[in-house]
């Protein structure tokens, strides 16, 4: 496994992050800014991909609207902490289809999990009155 194109996104993701106090809150390109950014031809041949993941931060960069940090008052959207941030990054690593037991028992019988458990936060599921797993949107 090539580790480069992940090490890449976690280099820009911590650098988003440690600087998300001193980030201006609203973005700094408007709508045409961000297709010319992210526009352009495909490459006739396969690039990197570690290059491609430091292209799309730098790209996507300007479009970016500091909504995690502690000087935005837009909207109640939440914030990503450390935690969660790295629990996401560890289920999309995973990459489990949550459907059948036989494709992700992990995903499929949290059930037996103490409902004051941890863990429930971190996978996603949330129990609404002992009738069982939930999205928590109901």
């Amino acid at each position: 496994m090539d580790r480069a194109a992940l090490d890449a996104a976690y280099a820009a993701a911590a650098r988003y992050l440690e600087g998300l106090h001193a980030r201006p809150v609203g973005s700094a390109a408007d709508a045409a800014a961000m297709r010319t950014a992210l526009a352009g031809p495909l490459p006739e041949q396969g690039e990197p991909a570690a290059r491609i993941v430091e292209e799309l931060a730098r790209k996507a960069d300007p479009g970016i609207v500091a909504s995690g940090g502690p000087r935005f008052f837009g909207f109640v959207i939440g914030g990503s902490v450390p935690a969660a941030l790295a629990a996401d990054w560890l289920t999309t690593a995973w990459d489990q289809n949550a459907g059948l037991f036989v494709l992700s028992p992990q995903s499929t019988e949290p059930t037996g999990l103490n409902r004051d458990s941890s863990a429930g936060a971190a996978s996603g599921i949330a129990h609404r009155s002992g009738s069982g797993p939930t999205s928590g949107s109901t």
